[in-house]
C-alpha cells in the first residue's frame, strides 16, 4: 500500500516545484563576497593570471599564503570580475591597502585621533564603526 502513496505523492511535489521561483544565479557584480568553490577557482585563474606577483610591491607571492583583493572595494561599488581582482601579500600587503582605503574613504570625529597603523582587522573595523564617519557625511 505505501507504494502506491508514493507515486501519488510523486505528482504533487513536481507541480509545487514548479510554482517556486526559481533563485537567481549569483551574479559576478553583486555586492556579495564570492566564496567556497567559486572563490578558489578565482584565486587559481587571477594568481595565473597575475604570474603570482603582488599587486602592491610587486614581488612573487606563494600560491597558499596571498589574498585576493578588490581592486574597487565591494561597498565602493567595485565587482567580483576578474578585473577588479588582484594578487596581495596577506602582510603587510593587503594590511596596509586596506588602511590606506580606510584612512582615504573616513575621517576621525571632530576632537578624536585615531591611527589605523599596525591596527589588526578587527579591531580597524570595530573602530570604523564606533569612531568614525564617512567623508559624505561631511559635505
Amino acid at each position: 500500500m505505501s507504494r502506491p502513496r508514493l507515486q501519488q505523492l510523486r505528482p504533487r511535489v513536481q507541480v509545487l516545484a514548479d510554482r517556486l521561483p526559481a533563485q537567481p544565479a549569483p551574479s559576478k557584480r553583486s555586492g556579495h563576497r564570492i566564496t567556497g568553490r567559486v572563490l578558489q577557482e578565482a584565486r587559481e585563474r587571477i594568481w595565473l593570471r597575475d604570474s603570482g606577483i603582488c599587486g602592491e610591491c610587486g614581488k612573487l607571492t606563494n600560491p597558499p599564503d596571498f589574498d585576493l583583493d578588490h581592486r574597487i572595494p565591494l561597498d565602493a561599488g567595485g565587482s567580483n570580475d576578474d578585473g577588479n581582482l588582484q594578487v596581495l601579500h596577506r602582510e603587510p600587503c593587503h594590511k596596509a591597502k586596506t588602511a590606506r582605503e580606510l584612512a582615504n574613504r573616513y575621517r576621525p570625529l571632530p576632537g578624536t585621533s585615531l591611527s589605523l597603523e599596525n591596527a589588526k582587522r578587527e579591531t580597524t573595523m570595530a573602530l570604523t564603526r564606533g569612531f568614525l564617519i564617512p567623508y559624505d557625511l561631511y559635505d
